[in-house]
């Protein structure tokens, strides 16, 4: 698979959720990327809301960048860093491991809910790693605590 979206050339599908799928690729200095489109209306919502969040979150570790977002005919995109992969992918964790995973997930969470987002989709899928440190993903669901 080879597509070109603007500054961006999708290479590979890597998944798909219930209200949005998302594309591997490499932007036009080569860096890889992860592009995620919105499927159907509830899906655009969810995207756009993702959108809000992470430009919130932004510069915090554990949270995934954004590179760019807008729309390609018609759809809704966001175009993020690329993570290498999910928990829920990882066959085995040693006890260490896990209690190393789960402290940087507690970190993550005590960050997000700092700058008054409240994630509500904490699931394997949705927690990625990259470079051996923990990320978390997928901000369509959350409430704003002002």
């Amino acid at each position: 698979m080879s597509a070109k979206i603007g500054r961006y050339t999708l290479t590979e599908f890597l998944g798909e959720g219930s209200f949005g799928c998302v594309y591997g690729g490499v932007n036009e200095k080569g860096e890889e990327i992860a592009m995620k489109f919105a499927k159907g209306e509830i899906g655009k919502l969810l995207l756009k809301n993702e959108i809000k969040v992470l430009l919130r979150l932004k510069g915090q570790p554990g949270i995934n960048r954004v590179k760019d977002w807008g729309k390609y005919n018609g759809e809704n995109y966001i175009v993020t860093e690329r993570l290498d992969y999910a928990l829920d992918e990882v066959e085995y964790m040693s006890d260490k491991e896990i209690s190393m995973r789960k402290k940087e997930l507690d970190k993550i969470l005590k960050r997000i809910r700092k700058k008054g987002v409240m994630y509500k989709d904490v699931k394997l899928s949705n927690l990625m790693i990259k470079n051996d440190k923990l990320y978390v993903i997928d901000y369509g669901i959350y409430v704003i605590q002002e």
